[in-house]
């Protein structure tokens, strides 16, 4: 699946903007991973009964979709208050954004990039947040396809079998 939030670096010049978009894109792909991990719980392969992975999956779109805000409670995104052993930390954020442009310790870019950090570290969380959001969102969609798609052909297999089925055992299959 294709990422449309990622920023293309073609065509800009000012050193100060291009390390804006390598921000943005480094949070995009951390948030991104969030989002796998929160899936696997959510609907994905932790997730032991393929209905209940739907009904979360809904559940999780109609919260994005509808703007609720209690779609955030107990979700951790990645931040960049260095909480976890590795974690981001501006100065790591911004270590990653010179070397991605090449400069080095010694260069008066440094500096100037280093006078940017807030700006920075703003657009990595806003990165973060779009990667997440796009991602579960995305999941949450293609799993809920990929279900009624299974249930309407297991409701076609059943029809084939058992023609004299009444209709309103066709419709739900609670095994699946």
């Amino acid at each position: 699946m294709k990422n449309p939030h990622h920023k293309s670096l073609e065509g800009i010049t000012d050193l100060s903007e291009k390390a804006l978009i390598i921000s943005y894109n480094m949070g995009i792909d951390k948030g991104i991973n969030a989002a796998e991990w929160d899936i696997q719980y959510a609907f994905g392969g932790r997730q032991t009964s393929a209905r209940n992975g739907y009904l979360i999956a809904k559940e999780i779109v109609k919260a994005l979709d509808d703007g609720d805000p209690s779609f955030w409670d107990h979700r951790e995104l990645p931040n960049l208050s260095g909480e976890w052993c590795g974690g981001m930390i501006p100065h790591t954020l911004l270590e990653d954004i010179l070397y991605e442009l090449d400069i080095d310790d010694e260069s008066q870019d440094k500096e100037y990039m280093t006078d940017q950090l807030d700006e920075f570290c703003t657009e990595w969380e806003n990165g973060v947040n779009d990667g997440f959001t796009w991602h579960m969102e995305t999941s949450a969609k293609e799993y809920i396809k990929s279900y009624e798609e299974n249930l309407r052909e297991l409701n076609n297999e059943r029809v084939k079998r058992y023609p004299d089925l009444p209709e309103e055992d066709r419709e739900e299959d609670d095994n699946y």
